[in-house]
């Protein structure tokens, strides 16, 4: 008996109609990949978020620092709201975070699926730390003046003087604010950032403009200091989204947007041009702003009001 197959040109025109189908569902399986990272993102700053509220909870309704050190008694260990630091070694130790206790130690959860250690120019530590910052004004930490050796704990509600400018990069007159505030004094919970998606786009070592690397601190567009005008909200995801977690617990999707150039002004400098990094060399040389919009870095919004919706003047120095 005569068996019938199938014919070269037969074969090839299959293979041509499976290519064709799957040139058409890679890009929505690409789309579907980078939806469940942004989505893991976000599940991982509520998990964040509800083990600050805990935390608060735990502590007299008083939020959480984001860092504290006693350059006396513990000059090589910093305390950070994800993890500590041994600076002698460069290692982090994460059950010793602010947040350990309320995690059920799975520090899994300080990681981005989007940012890690593949996407930073150089790691702050010899393990990569967290994807997310966290915003200072809630907590701003053990405030220190850098101008002595070591260096000196200023308590909360001292009037920093002419001399002690140069060593805490804050104006005269400014009140040293608390380690953590009450969580009373946030008047607006649903409108005021805790956590977010967060890179540094400086070299922590110089604060020069052009390296990628891991912040652990959410800057607001007006921190009222000359040397941290960084923006460090990191748009990562696809579509130039980042995950935005507020105060009473929900999470936002937050879209990109440049930042002004009159925000650089307010500083009482220049724009700075990029001074590291890749594109250290450029020709012309690239502007702060042009690096950070390659780099989708920006602020949620262009004044201090999701960041300290309190009113307190001080709450952004």
């Amino acid at each position: 008996m005569h068996k019938k197959g199938f014919t070269l040109v037969e074969m090839l025109v299959v293979i041509v109609i499976i290519g064709i189908l799957v040139s058409l569902l890679l890009p929505a399986l690409s789309a579907a990949r980078a939806a469940a990272r942004t989505t893991q993102s976000a599940s991982n700053l509520r998990q964040l978020t509800l083990a600050w509220l805990r935390a608060q909870q735990a502590t007299n309704d008083q939020m959480m620092p984001w860092m504290t050190w006693d350059p006396v008694n513990e000059p090589n260990y910093q305390r950070y709201w994800f993890g500590a630091i041994n600076t002698t070694s460069n290692t982090v130790i994460f059950k010793d975070g602010f947040l350990a206790p309320f995690l059920e130690a799975d520090q899994r959860v300080f990681q981005d699926p989007d940012f890690g250690p593949d996407q930073v120019t150089e790691a702050r530590c010899n393990t990569f730390t967290t994807s997310y910052g966290y915003n200072t004004v809630l907590g701003p930490g053990t405030t220190l003046n850098y101008s002595t050796t070591p260096p000196t704990v200023l308590p909360p509600g001292y009037v920093i003087q002419s001399a002690d400018v140069a060593g805490t990069y804050l104006a005269a007159g400014t009140l040293v604010p608390p380690i953590g505030r009450n969580f009373a004094s946030v008047q607006h919970t649903a409108k005021t950032i805790v956590l977010a998606d967060c890179a540094g786009g400086y070299d922590p070592s110089s604060y020069a403009i052009g390296q990628l690397t891991e912040s652990w601190a959410l800057q607001s567009p007006s921190p009222g200091n000359a040397y941290a005008q960084f923006p460090t909200l990191h748009y990562r995801h696809s579509g130039r989204i980042a995950n935005v977690s507020f105060a009473d617990g929900h999470v936002e999707q937050s879209r990109y947007a440049l930042p002004p150039t009159s925000l650089w002004s307010s500083y009482g400098t220049t724009v700075p041009n990029v001074t590291v990094g890749q594109y250290a060399n450029a020709n012309p040389p690239m502007t702060g702003p042009q690096w950070f919009d390659k780099e989708n870095l920006s602020f949620y919004g262009f004044d201090n009001s999701a960041y300290n919706p309190s009113g307190d003047p001080n709450a952004s120095k």
